[in-house]
């Protein structure tokens, strides 16, 4: 088996640690509710909606060096979760994301721009690992096939 590239490790310690400091704090409870009432009080399932997919998110962060070990399928299911933006997801609230603002909804927008920007690490991450299992497996089938018996 190949060595897992540094680089690699040292994303996944560094997502942990954003997980511990910038993805502990509060849900942004008070912006969804201001951007649901500016849409009119439609859009009942934003915050249960919202608070699944950071979670998603955050779960992975919180693996730190565990998911450098994740077997292949499970990395593939991570994939499937994380390749999709909020929105792209939920297309429902598509037209909600122009009311998010600097100014109306910070907390959210902040919340938002940093789940995403770590979907997309955790993507390339896992991209990457992938790419490794694959280059492996050849190596393993044929070292299985000439310990066979002929």
């Amino acid at each position: 088996m190949t060595m897992i590239d540094h680089t690699v490790e040292e994303a996944v310690v560094e997502l942990r640690r954003i997980f511990k400091e910038d993805l502990s704090g509060p849900f942004p409870h008070g912006d969804c509710r201001r951007l649901r009432a500016k849409a009119g009080g439609i859009y009942e399932g934003l915050i249960p909606d919202l608070d699944l997919y950071f979670w998603d998110v955050a779960k992975y962060c919180s693996l730190g060096k565990k998911l450098l070990r994740l077997p292949k399928d499970d990395l593939i299911k991570a994939r499937a979760t994380l390749e999709r933006s909020f929105f792209e997801k939920h297309p429902e609230y598509l037209p909600l994301a122009a009311l998010i603002s600097e100014t109306d909804t910070p907390t959210l927008r902040a919340e938002i721009e940093l789940h995403d920007e770590l979907r997309g690490k955790l993507l390339k991450i896992i991209t990457a690992l992938l790419s490794e299992a694959k280059a492996v497996e050849p190596a393993v089938a044929s070292a299985s096939s000439e310990a066979a018996p002929a």
